[in-house]
């Protein structure tokens, strides 16, 4: 009986994890041309590239092609800026990289 009544706690506590974790994350937005002034004066990226997904959300890239470092940022409405990700190794594809994927050939 007491493995039944800890398994029951057990799973309780899992459910309560889970339900907290499923939470959503605000993440903030900020007005475009602050956004642009920040990630130039802070990371010298400049936008290299927008683009819209499935959803018809437009996304920008900024990147810093000196360093590496990029950015990517959607767009809201009012034309806000709201960061999604960052990272670096931004560059051009290695040509050992196109090597393994060119398009219409088996692997």
């Amino acid at each position: 009986m007491k493995v039944i009544g800890f398994t029951i706690a057990a799973f309780a506590i899992l459910l309560t994890v889970a339900a907290a974790s499923a939470q959503p994350t605000v993440v903030p937005c900020y007005p475009l041309k602050m956004t642009l002034v920040t990630m130039l004066k802070d990371y010298g990226e400049s936008p290299v590239f927008v683009f819209s997904n499935n959803f018809n959300e437009t996304f920008l890239v900024t990147a810093n092609p000196a360093t590496g470092s990029w950015s990517s940022f959607k767009q809201a409405e009012g034309g806000s800026l709201c960061p999604v990700s960052s990272g670096g190794n931004f560059g051009p594809v290695p040509e050992a990289f196109k090597a393994q994927a060119i398009p219409g050939e088996d692997s």
